[in-house]
């Protein structure tokens, strides 16, 4: 294999000239990452990456006003995003649900090696971190919106092959690309509980349990309509850490 087609190609958006310069730079000392353009504004960004179809997009959040979340849904399916962002220290392990990876700025060279090797599949996404906080947020999006929900307000998970399907508290559904292993790898350990094969539930939205005809448990969960079923062998872990109200 030529050393061309081992190079990852990358775009660099971020309104920041000085904050491009420096990326670009540390990106260089690797020699695995081929920078294909940069971007300073929303529209600029649009068309480079239409034009290069980068396999990777270090993408800021604030640009000028807009916002980079509004780049995601137009980028080249397969196309991996590591957000490189000033934002308060509250946000970022949101990331790393449903990015690649995260950068703060000032961008360090060490961490920045950590991105690099995710980049050339030699570590996981999720596995170098550690869970998450009860009090972090997670980074959603769906056909009509982006936004940030706390970890609390995650229900319940279910398994939906390589994607999963995030019940919330409003009864809302959101599909996700990440998988039952990746969700209790990064999920408060304390807090959530595997309940059946393909089901992780938050035992703090457990409302109440209810036992079927067929002597099954199912659960009722906190402002969600449908009951899940607990498997019978999960029943005692379950019934240990059970606590009542929302």
């Amino acid at each position: 294999m030529s050393l061309e087609k081992q190079m990852i190609s990358a775009v660099i958006v971020d309104d920041e000239p000085l904050a491009r310069a420096r990326l670009r730079a540390l990106l260089a000392a690797h020699g695995v990452v081929r920078i294909v353009g940069e971007a300073g504004r929303l529209a600029e960004a649009r068309r480079l990456v239409a034009e290069a179809t980068p396999d990777a997009v270090f993408l800021d959040i604030q640009l000028f006003g807009r916002s980079g979340f509004d780049l995601l849904e137009e980028l080249p399916e397969g196309t991996r995003v590591v957000f490189v962002t000033a934002f308060d220290a509250y946000a970022i392990r949101a990331f790393e649900v449903n990015a690649l990876d995260y950068l703060l700025k000032p961008v360090s060279p060490e961490r920045l090696a950590l991105t690099v090797r995710r980049l050339c599949g030699e570590a996981s996404a999720c596995g170098a971190a550690g869970p998450l906080k009860p009090d972090d947020r997670i980074f959603l999006r769906d056909s009509k919106r982006r936004w940030f929900e706390p970890i609390s307000s995650v229900c319940a998970v279910r398994a939906d092959g390589d994607y999963s399907t995030l019940t919330l508290r409003n009864d809302t559904h959101v599909m996700v690309r990440r998988s039952m292993k990746d969700w209790l790898r990064v999920l408060p350990p304390d807090g959530f509980l595997r309940v059946h094969r393909g089901l992780i539930v938050n035992v703090a939205c457990v409302q109440s349990a209810e036992r079927g005809s067929d002597g099954r448990l199912r659960l009722v969960l906190c402002g969600v309509a449908e009951r899940f079923a607990v498997s019978r062998r999960r029943e005692p872990a379950l019934l240990s850490q059970l606590k009542s109200g929302c």
